[in-house]
């Protein structure tokens, strides 16, 4: 509660210089957490099977770089920076939506190859 003259008002929450309270920004530890934690099991779990086969170990690295450059392509932007503003000027704040795209990308990609590892079996 405020101390001044006004007892009923509440306290706005304090808000950092990013624009976000400290609600928000533990919401957001908490989704990068467990992707950091995956990121860093897929560059271990990467390394191993890279010692066991150097050619498996130069296509993860390929497969890896190539996902960055896709990760920036114009349409990805494009949706993000769409869905961002509709969300803004509803008055939300769209702090995940990059997230969960890309969690919803990747799902589909791991599918087809899923898919693939399948129909290609004898």
């Amino acid at each position: 509660m405020s101390h001044d003259n006004n007892p009923g008002k509440m306290e706005e929450p304090k808000v950092s210089f990013l624009g976000l309270s400290a609600g928000e920004k533990t919401k957001i530890v908490i989704i990068y957490i467990p992707i950091v934690v995956a990121t860093i099991f897929g560059f271990v779990a990467s390394t191993i099977i890279g010692s066991m086969s150097i050619p498996l170990a130069g296509l993860g690295i390929m497969a890896y770089v190539f996902g960055l450059r896709h990760g920036v392509d114009a349409d990805h932007i494009a949706a993000i920076d769409n869905t961002t503003r509709k969300l803004m000027q509803e008055g939300k704040k769209p702090l995940t939506v990059g997230t969960w795209f890309s969690l919803g990308h990747s799902t589909i990609v791991v599918g087809m190859i899923v898919a693939l590892v399948i129909s290609t079996r004898p």
